[in-house]
């Protein structure tokens, strides 16, 4: 098991390495991944412990902001479509950014609770269109290979996450966390300004 993901990583890296735009979407997706799991670990906590949300809405909540996907994701795409996927991608993570923020920082819970189903919402718009854009640029002789070393980076990076988080979790405020998420999303969004050069 464990050769079978060194080597994943070992051919992985040989052909991410050829491609200036592959080591981009690398570190999107590793990134990301920090950046997502602090929301994922600590918005209960937050909604719980410093704004007393009764825990009763939380599935409510949820369930809302896949409703929002679900209607919204057919229109979404054809806007990536007329738009192009790199501008798109930056606008959605442009509005996670600030949804991050609003979760962190707002007093009023029903900004609060708005502010995370526009995270959730716009977080799962997001992954087709970065599935499909990546996808374009994985020679597809080596698709199996590179999409396994997408998923294992994702993974490596909740891992690493939750590690770092909960110790960080243990000197820093949960508000601050919040922001430090907001601060990884914005080196996203540079790094798909560089996209756009390419």
């Amino acid at each position: 098991m464990l050769s079978d993901v060194k080597k994943t990583i070992r051919e992985g890296l040989k052909i991410v390495l050829r491609s200036k735009i592959l080591v981009s979407l690398i570190a999107v997706a590793l990134i990301a991944s920090f950046s997502y799991e602090i929301v994922d670990m600590f918005w209960q906590i937050h909604f719980s412990e410093n704004l007393h949300i009764d825990v009763h809405y939380y599935g409510f909540m949820v369930a809302f902001s896949f409703l929002v996907t679900i209607f919204f994701a057919s229109h979404v795409s054809k806007l990536s479509g007329i738009i192009g996927e790199v501008k798109m991608l930056i606008l959605l993570e442009f509005i996670v950014f600030l949804s991050t923020i609003l979760i962190g920082v707002a007093q009023e819970n029903i900004v609060v609770i708005g502010a995370f189903i526009s995270w959730q919402a716009f977080k799962s718009f997001k992954e087709p269109i970065f599935s499909e854009y990546s996808n374009r640029y994985i020679p597809s002789k080596e698709r199996a290979t590179l999409i396994s070393l997408l998923n294992l980076v994702g993974s490596m990076g909740e891992v690493l996450c939750a590690l770092s988080i909960g110790a960080l979790a243990l000197i820093l405020s949960i508000s601050s966390l919040f922001l430090l998420s907001a601060v990884l999303l914005l080196l996203i969004i540079a790094i798909l300004f560089r996209l756009k050069a390419y």
